[in-house]
């Protein structure tokens, strides 16, 4: 029996390092496979050094402590020092091993917060200060949290150290009280040591309540921060404390070493304590609140409000933000009209939400591929801008029939997605879907669009492994057909070539058949962490990914790219937010930069972090940390950057924060006369959404440059429906935004003495036309419901164009949306047609018959082509 006990432990611990090394090896593997196996022995290295380095450091610290006791009693005969005293002198190994076992519980927090050493030790400077202190804002984003955390570390165990070791000592002269006549002198010191770094460190700790003080929330919702009680109040209490609890101390031991001075150290304690009972008494500050603050909050807290505007634009970065006068044009004339219709073929008449279905109606074809996603972008073709709407067609496993759902299908034949759709975002209402890329067999109307490599390994398909290629393969003679075919070529995941590599990945998988399959070839390959979330958050966990990811075609591959985010909880006098400002799970943060586009290879795997903003501190600092992971804008191939767009989710935040923060007079922004919120129709927010457009800010630019791909939001005073302005983002600044990226936000502030109608205001004119009106109720008695579109507001030459795309859905399940009209207004008069041109065609014949009521009719201008 006891051979049999000793042959499981020996099995369980053959089996456990085996499974670790098996992890190591395959996740070693992985990252060379990236050409990051350099990246990941340094970021492991690093967590060990940390961790290995605290605990030794403060294990050492334990231990000198408790083998310093017997020659601190002075009892040098052998005889003397026996039973505990004697386990503590001769047993070193256990001695060291009670030392991490007293230290070990103290430092989870190292143990989780490891990579905060790291940024302390590598941490880059910021631009940005602090309004209160001055200090520089990379003080609060590295050092404060390591300062914090190492004080909270050596308080609790040097106050561990001191009870243990006083108990010790006590136990110790109790116990050889005939051979010590008095408590040794060096016990005394040993003891006064300890106590004497506790009051420093509790020094320390009173210290830090001033940096503490500038996350101070009671005065939410109005601002965010130290208000005057904190700053008049509670700060000087705070420096006061400190000198008193230092010149007790001080007082204290200089008392018990002397004789004297007894009258002065307990002088210096009660006016301490003094101190310290009105820091937690609420009384005074209550009395300041409600006799000096809140009779006169604004004069009290004027200069506080200030703070907290100029941290939160900092901290949001609104030093992109530009203002610019945006005035009515009186009249709408023929160069104005000219100019309108020659941005019409670039407005989107799709909502993304509404197209995806219609996607997965038309174009998923199989039953095992699926559409997550629809993203707005724009290509370059036949010498123009062509705004698109764009899909990949990926993988949908849990679509499969259930008697398919098996290990075989899973991983060696069911591997990936297929192709892409590409539809222009200006389509003909009641009519079949235009497209620039569609079917099975990537039907393209443009050479430029062709895909060589449709297979899609990598993407939002919640994918587990898959084995390519193998011998399962389902042979097709026609290669396009979109069957699954998974004659694997490319070079992404790991070669399983040999029994080593084969054993690993069956141990790390936990899957006997990895190892024992007869499909798996010594061509295979299996690729690993194929949605690209779970592929970025491997490789690079601290940064935060915008939920947005957009599929390109860059020579004649397909591509991801994702947005992502350097984020802090720590900047001071910001309250935090969630990047949606809705899902109250979601992390919290102070500050963040939009500095990282990642761009992932949809067939090979291949990862790459671009940086895009080298002011963010943050990635400078995870440059510094990480050398060769991020890359600089510079190395970004050119066919990629225009590509990159503004983030939908990064916008709206600011947007949100803006609304607010702009106004920067305390006055306005306490009474929150000017603050304002995303235009709404329907009672829903209007969403941000993307134009191409010529934003009329440059001069003497080829007309591909002058229109930029740009995000528009417009917004309105909080309660009203009325337009006060138009945000609008992207490569507004830089005169070659294809290769160049520039993140440049302009708000468009319309005349306050001028009515600009909002979408909802616009909606219900619409609603009131007598044409529009008696078409919406045909349609809904035909058993079919109508969904009006968003409101999109196209600003050109100092007008207002109001677009809203009309659709059409059946009632039953399997119905989708089809466009049926598009309906536009400008100057208070509104049109329907089949098409935008159409629409803003009768619309000007409207608009130019009002203002010229009784003159000839006015000839209509050509359509730009």
């Amino acid at each position: 029996m006891k051979l049999f006990f000793k042959l499981l432990a020996v099995l369980l611990i053959v089996g456990l390092l085996a499974y670790i090394t098996a992890e190591f090896l395959m996740e070693f593997w992985w990252f060379r496979s990236l050409n990051l196996g350099a990246y990941f022995v340094l970021r492991e290295s690093y967590e060990w050094l940390v961790k290995i380095g605290t605990t030794l450091l403060l294990t050492s610290l334990v231990y000198l402590n408790f083998s310093y006791m017997p020659r601190a009693l002075s009892l040098h005969k052998e005889s003397d020092i026996k039973g505990l005293l004697a386990f503590l002198q001769r047993n070193k190994k256990l001695l060291w091993l009670i030392s991490f076992l007293v230290v070990m519980p103290l430092l989870m927090p190292v143990y989780t917060h490891w990579e905060r050493f790291l940024l302390f030790y590598f941490g880059a400077k910021s631009e940005l200060v602090d309004p209160v202190y001055a200090k520089n804002i990379s003080f609060y984003l590295f050092s404060y949290p390591v300062y914090a955390l190492i004080q909270k570390e050596l308080l609790w165990v040097f106050g561990i150290l001191l009870s243990l070791v006083s108990f010790l000592y006590f136990v110790f002269y109790r116990k050889h009280k005939q051979q010590l006549q008095q408590f040794p002198r060096a016990a005394k010191l040993h003891i006064a040591k300890i106590l004497a770094i506790l009051v420093l460190l509790q020094a320390w700790s009173i210290a830090l309540e001033r940096i503490e003080m500038l996350y101070e929330d009671r005065h939410l919702p109005v601002f965010f921060g130290p208000g005057f009680v904190e700053m008049n109040y509670h700060l000087p209490l705070i420096f006061l404390s400190f000198l008193l609890f230092l010149a007790t101390a001080i007082a204290t031991v200089y008392s018990l070493y002397t004789g004297k001075k007894y009258t002065l150290t307990v002088a210096f304690g009660i006016a301490y304590l003094l101190v310290f009972t009105i820091k937690q008494v609420d009384g005074i500050p209550n009395m300041i609140d409600d006799y000096y603050v809140d009779p006169n909050p604004v004069k009290a807290e004027a200069k506080y409000i200030q703070y907290h505007i100029k941290a939160t634009s900092d901290a949001f970065n609104f030093a992109d933000v530009t203002v610019k006068n945006y005035t009515i044009a009186p009249a709408l004339t023929p160069a104005i009209s000219n100019e309108i219709k020659s941005e019409l073929a670039n407005i989107p008449l799709w909502d993304n939400d509404l197209l995806l279905p219609v996607l997965e109606q038309l174009q998923s074809i199989r039953p095992f591929f699926s559409f997550y996603t629809v993203a707005a972008d724009r290509y370059e073709l036949g010498g123009k801008n062509h705004q698109v709407n764009i899909a990949a067609r990926e993988m949908d496993y849990q679509s499969l029939a259930t008697e398919a759902k098996n290990w075989r299908n899973r991983h060696l034949i069911y591997t990936h997605g297929y192709g892409m759709v590409m539809s222009p975002s200006d389509q003909l209402a009641n009519q079949p879907m235009q497209w620039l890329i569609n079917n099975f067999g990537q039907d393209i109307k443009f050479d430029k669009l062709r895909i060589d490599r449709p297979e899609i390994y990598y993407g939002l398909a919640k994918s587990g492994y898959a084995i390519v290629p193998n011998t399962e393969s389902i042979g097709q003679e026609d290669k396009i057909s979109g069957d699954m075919d998974t004659d694997y070529q490319g070079t992404g995941g790991l070669p399983l070539s040999s029994l080593v590599t084969k054993a690993v990945a069956a141990i790390f998988f936990q899957d006997q058949r990895v190892f024992f399959s007869a499909g798996i070839n010594n061509d295979s390959r299996i690729l690993v962490r194929r949605n690209i979330y779970k592929r970025i958050s491997e490789i690079a966990p601290f940064l935060m990914l915008d939920s947005d990811p957009y599929p390109v075609l860059v020579d004649h591959k397909i591509y991801w790219i994702v947005d992502a985010y350097t984020t802090s909880q720590l900047y001071p006098l910001v309250m935090p937010v969630t990047l949606t400002g809705k899902d109250e799970i979601a992390e919290k943060f102070n500050y963040a930069r939009n500095s990282v586009k990642v761009v992932i290879d949809a067939y090979n795997g291949s990862v790459d972090f671009y940086v895009v903003d080298d002011k963010d501190p943050l990635i400078r600092t995870y440059q510094r940390l990480y050398p060769g992971l991020f890359k600089e804008f510079a190395a970004v191939p050119k066919p990629f950057i225009k590509h990159f767009s503004y983030p939908k989710a990064w916008f709206a935040l600011q947007m949100r924060m803006y609304s607010r923060f702009h106004q920067t007079d305390p006055v306005i922004f306490y009474q929150q006369s000017e603050a304002l919120e995303f235009s709404s129709m329907d009672d829903k927010p209007v969403e941000p959404y993307y134009l191409t457009l010529d934003i009329e800010e440059q001069e003497n630019v080829e007309n591909i440059e002058q229109q930029k791909f740009i995000l528009v939001g417009p917004l309105s005073p909080v309660g009203r429906d009325n337009l006060d302005s138009l945000a609008i983002a992207g490569c507004l600044k830089a005169l070659h935004c294809m290769d160049h990226y520039q993140d440049d936000i302009f708000i468009y502030k319309f005349p306050k003495d001028v009515q600009v109608e909002g979408p909802g205001q616009i909606s219900a004119l619409m609603s009131q036309n007598p044409d529009i009106s008696r078409q919406f109720t045909l349609w809904n008695q035909r058993g079919s419901g109508v969904i009006r579109g968003r409101m999109i507001v196209v600003p050109v030459e100092h007008t207002l164009l109001y677009i809203q795309p009309l659709y059409i859905k059946a009632s039953s399940e399997e119905g989708f949306p089809n466009l049926v009209k598009v309906v536009v207004a400008m100057n208070r008069h509104t049109a329907m047609a089949d098409s935008l041109a159409e629409a803003f065609k009768i619309l000007y014949g409207k608009i130019m018959a009002a203002e010229n009521p009784v003159s000839m009719p006015v000839s209509e201008p050509e359509l730009s082509n």
